[in-house]
């Protein structure tokens, strides 16, 4: 008689196939990073596939050299990551959507859960570590939007600190707790309702 192990579903991860991409730095052709497109946020619709269950290979028996039958362990199947901003499918059970849109992450705080959040929170400033911002919500900045950078929000933008020759777009207003200091190239800092800020100079503002 041959040894024959058993296959058996072991790692949970396998069993999940994750639709929205991992955030990678952007290379030019050159080979080179482009700091100022990392894409740090994955915007989703509402009702887009986030995350699909595969189902759990069962597996087959195996067999010792004496012919002593080797069982296999019964397959548990993990449940759905649901997060805030998320729901089980009713057509498919097994796929996990985005409720509303937004930008989708996985919460580390509750064990890896998939959410949709509709506020992007920045605890520093919008510069080479950020990247250009592309949100799908609103998007909080603790500190200042740097030269060269842009913020693209379909809500609200605010900015805790200042704004330098950058360019600013929110579909709805914008709240610069600071100013806006264009500089010779000048900000540009556009707004589909209100445009709020301490004081402006050299700078392309508009609002409504």
């Amino acid at each position: 008689n041959l040894y024959r192990v058993s296959s058996q579903w072991v790692d949970k991860c396998k069993h999940w196939k994750k639709i929205f991409p991992k955030c990678e730095d952007q290379y030019r052709s050159s080979g080179r990073v482009d700091f100022y497109d990392l894409n740090l946020v994955e915007n989703v619709s509402a009702g887009q596939v986030l995350v699909q269950q595969i189902p759990a290979d069962p597996g087959q028996p195996g067999m010792t050299v004496q012919g002593r039958l080797i069982s296999v362990r019964k397959v548990r199947e993990p449940r759905l990551p649901v997060g805030s901003g998320t729901k089980i499918s009713s057509d498919n059970p097994r796929e996990l959507l985005a409720a509303v849109d937004g930008f989708v992450r996985l919460d580390k705080k509750s064990f890896d859960r998939v959410v949709v959040d509709q506020m992007f929170d920045v605890t520093g400033d919008v510069d080479m570590s950020t990247g250009n911002l592309d949100i799908e919500g609103s998007v909080k900045i603790r500190g200042d939007v740097k030269e060269g950078f842009t913020v693209n929000a379909t809500g609200d933008v605010i900015v805790g600190g200042s704004v330098e020759s950058c360019e600013i777009y929110a579909g709805g207003q914008i709240d610069i707790k600071g100013g806006i200091i264009g500089g010779h190239k000048r900000a540009v800092v556009h707004a589909g309702d209100n445009v709020t800020a301490r004081f402006a100079g050299q700078a392309n503002i508009r609002a409504g």
